[in-house]
This record gives C-alpha cells, structure tokens and sequence, in this order.
C-alpha cells in the first residue's frame, strides 16, 4: 500500500524482494474529491534465486576419443536452466541438468562450471572442474637399449621417449615362441640386472596414462652371448727365457667354440 503525489507516475518500490512478496498489486487514483478510479492490478511472482550448483564429471582424464559427461543436481522452479562454461566460454544452454562433450580431443583439456537461470534469475557459477584429456592412445613410445649385444652378467638398460610426463610404461620381452610382460614402472626406464642366454630376444614397451594405452613402440633385439665353461689352455715355449730370446705362447683351439 502506498500514497503517490497528484502528478504521478505514482512510484512505490520494494527493496530486498523475497517470495513473501509475491503476489497481486493493484493501483486505485483518486481526484481531489475522493473519487475512485477504476484499479489497475498486477501479479508480480518473486523468483527464488538459484542455489550454487555443484558440477560433476564423470571422467576428469578421459581418453582422446572418449565422451565426459558433465552433471548437477536438478534444481526445482519453473523456467530453469543450466549453462555449461568451458572456461569463461558458454558452451550451451539444457533444459536438463546434465550435459556431454563427444569424442574429446586435447582442445577439451581445461576447466568446466555450470551456472543455474530461474527466469532472469542467476546463481553463482560452480566451482571449476579441470579435465585433461590423454592423447597417449595416439602416441607410440620411442623404445631403445643400452646395448644390442652384452655379456653374460651385465646389465641391460631399456628406455621410452616420446610419451608425456605421468605415463606408466610395461615392458614386453618375445623369446621367440612367446610374448611377455617382464614388468611395469612408472618413470621410462627399465633395467634388467645380471642378463643371461635366456634374456636373448625381442624387446618392446606400452604406455598408459588412466586406463588411456598406446599403440605398441618399435622393438630392439638383443643377444647375450653366455660364458665360457672353463679356462683355455696356454703354453710358454720357455718359462725362463733369455734377455734377447723370442717368447711363442700358444693354445689349443677352446670346445664349442669359433
């Protein structure tokens, strides 16, 4: 209720809205002799503002390739809607509090939030989420050895280049008949400590980062040659010889060997 000057436009403003308000309005004028005009009504309806949504993703380092759901909860009211931000980017506007990026690639990388209209009513944006999409399916370790050829008891170094830092690598062995995994690590080196004849074969690596595999590297073969069952057999043709004199050592051919 309220009492607007002669001239008009007969302002009444309501500061601090709350539902308690909403409601019908209505506008009677009155002439200097107290006759009433017909009112005039309006129905005003206070729309609540928006609680803070809180975002959800279903995957915060997808696969290149994969689909990342983004969620909220359902806020109730009439006229609701959610827009998804892909960092201060509108990506679009659902009617529905769930929204999905498709076959992601590392454009998506970055921070996602979700703000909440009631009508003209906005809410606070979410808290930011970050995702980080894995291109690691798309990327082939460079595999190399520290040696192709080693000695019985020495020590064979394997390394992966080319994979972005925070992979897991499994490292395959082929003997020839079979393939094996003969360990994982979670940095890109791998050593095989005191080779033997058996560790002779094929070599190779993967890479994984959160489920994400790649492709198979290059392989490397390796020999390791074993060692010798016993000592060779040497001869002097004189154990004392004479200042001037000519020294012959010599020895028989070893077993088993060329």
């Amino acid at each position: 209720n309220g009492t607007a000057s002669p001239q008009g436009p007969f302002p009444v403003a309501l500061s601090n809205l709350t539902a308690d308000n909403s409601g019908d309005y209505s506008l009677t004028v009155f002439t200097e002799h107290q006759c009433p005009s017909a009112p005039a009504t309006v129905n005003v309806e206070v729309t609540t503002t928006p609680t803070t949504p809180v975002l959800s993703i279903n995957n915060v380092q997808p696969c290149n390739g994969n689909n990342v759901m983004l969620t909220t909860a359902a806020q109730t009211g009439s006229n609701v809607e959610y827009l998804w931000y892909f960092g201060s980017n509108l990506l679009t506007t659902t009617t529905s509090p769930s929204f999905q990026l498709t076959n992601v690639n590392q454009t998506n990388t970055g921070s996602y939030s979700v703000k909440v209209m009631k009508g003209s009513c906005e809410s606070v944006p979410s808290t930011p989420v970050a995702v980080q999409v894995s291109n690691v399916a798309n990327l082939a370790p460079v595999f190399s050895i520290s040696q192709d050829a080693l000695c019985e008891g020495e020590n064979l170094g394997l390394a992966a280049t080319g994979i972005p830092a925070g992979a897991s690598f499994q490292w395959f062995f082929n003997n020839g008949t079979t393939v094996s995994s003969i360990g994982t690590s979670a940095v890109p080196v791998f050593t095989i400590m005191n080779v033997t004849p058996s560790n002779s074969g094929i070599y190779s690596v993967v890479a994984s980062t959160s489920g994400c595999v790649s492709p198979p590297s290059n392989v490397e073969a390796v020999v390791v040659g074993g060692q010798l069952s016993q000592a060779p057999v040497l001869a002097a043709n004189s154990d004392v010889p004479c200042q001037g004199e000519q020294l012959q050592l010599t020895t028989t051919a070893y077993p088993g060997q060329d």
